[in-house]
Order: structure tokens, then sequence, then C-alpha cells
């Protein structure tokens, strides 16, 4: 293949394929790393029967920031705490600050973490 077209591959998938690069042996010792810290992390695992990631285990349900406000706005509850994106992570630090743009908050927020009560109620 000639070195133009592994580019514009490249540039329309996002994908480089390179053929011989790691041993069969390297390539397993690297999928076990990825899969060991996508369980660590997000408790991911090769053999989740997940069809798609609104289905995991655990969680990444896509739903946007709106609908979950909407959802609990309907509850008839009150925030008592609400943080997203919690962590000192450079890379959350500057998704939170990010999100803060009120159009990009829907597409740069990752989690929420909140305490809800019925109107009144005691904290």
């Amino acid at each position: 293949m000639q070195t133009v077209d592994i580019r514009s591959r490249f540039e329309a998938t996002g994908v480089l394929r390179l053929d011989g690069a790691f041993t069969a042996d390297q390539a397993a010792a690297m999928r076990e790393a990825v899969w060991q810290h996508a369980e660590r992390q997000a408790g991911l695992r090769p053999d989740d029967p997940a069809g798609s990631f609104a289905t995991v285990q655990g969680g990444l349900n896509k739903m946007t920031l709106r609908r979950f406000e909407a959802i609990m706005a309907q509850a008839g509850v009150e925030p008592v705490f609400r943080a997203t994106d919690p962590g000192e992570r450079p890379v959350l630090r500057a998704m939170r600050e990010i999100a803060r743009v009120p159009p990009l908050r829907e597409y740069f927020t990752v989690g929420i973490y909140t305490i809800w009560r019925k109107p009144g109620g005691d904290t």
C-alpha cells in the first residue's frame, strides 16, 4: 500500500493498521493491560454481555445532564449535594472548565454525583 493510501485511510477513519508491529504475545499482553485498567476504573470486563454502552453493568448509560436534571425535577426531589466530574486529575479539571460554557456542558460532563431529598426534609 502506498504512503498516500495509508495517510488518507488514517485521516478518514482515525485508525492506522501496522501489520507485524507487535508479536501476538505482545498484543495479548497489551490487550490484558487495557482490560485490567478498564475493570479497575469503570468495572468493565471483556465478558460483560452488554450490547451497547447503555447496557454496561454499573453505568455508561449515555444520559445527558439535561435529561437527568429533568427526571429528577419530575421526581419532586431537591439536591442536597451536586458535583460534576469531581477529582483533581488534569483531564477532569479541564472538562469542568469547558463544561462551564452552557452549550458545551452536555458534551463535557462525564459523571455527576448527587444526594437528593424530599423538599423540606432533613439533610
